[in-house]
């Protein structure tokens, strides 16, 4: 009976041993190991920043300047932090600083989100062919906008967008072609005669 009392003596001894010692592993503080995008850069509207840790950090918070919506979520050793359009508007606010805070160390981070481009209206000018003309089946056609046009679509054809000018291309069923382009600002319709 003796022996089977220190037998569980030692064995209780020994878990709590292990238990403590969390298996031979002693418990580290977390260092800050990068950022990406790199502290000042710019960071667009919608970015998401990656900051790596060599450990899990403990207790992290994070303080955002100026405070608008953020969104943020640590996984192990990651940091994701992403913003959205309304948070990071451009033409309200250039810098971004991000403070991120954990029981070891603390990390500042700077972005600078640059002015957003206001949207301009693209202005149909011309096509070519012109307007009546006839174009080869396997032709191709070009339609030019006062400013670069956005969500272009045709029926029917292909386009492709280059600055101001959107290339369409056949095959086109010979006869009468009714070309319809649509974009962000606007519709357009062509007539052609395909000729084969």
């Amino acid at each position: 009976m003796e022996q089977f009392i220190s037998f569980l003596m030692l064995t209780l001894s020994g878990l709590t041993t292990f238990a403590v010692g969390g298996c031979g592993e002693s418990e580290e503080g977390a260092v800050f190991v990068s950022a990406t995008p790199s502290n000042g850069s710019n960071l667009a509207p919608a970015g998401i920043i990656t900051v790596t840790f060599d450990n899990t950090p403990v207790g992290l918070e994070l303080e955002g300047k100026p405070d608008k919506s953020y969104w943020w979520e640590l996984d192990g050793k990651v940091l994701t932090i992403r913003g959205n359009p309304t948070f990071s508007d451009g033409y309200q606010w250039r810098d971004h600083v991000f403070t991120v805070s954990w029981a070891t160390g603390r990390k500042i981070l700077t972005y600078t989100v640059p002015p957003r481009k206001p949207n301009v209206p693209a202005v149909f000018l011309s096509a070519n062919p012109p307007a009546g003309g006839e174009v080869a089946a396997n032709g191709t056609i070009s339609v030019t906008f006062d400013n670069p046009p956005a969500g272009v679509a045709v029926i029917p054809g292909t386009v492709t967008v280059a600055g101001k000018t959107a290339t369409i291309t056949g095959p086109f069923t010979p006869g009468r072609l009714a070309l319809t382009i649509r974009w962000d600002d606007g519709i357009q319709t062509i007539h052609y005669t395909v000729i084969p």
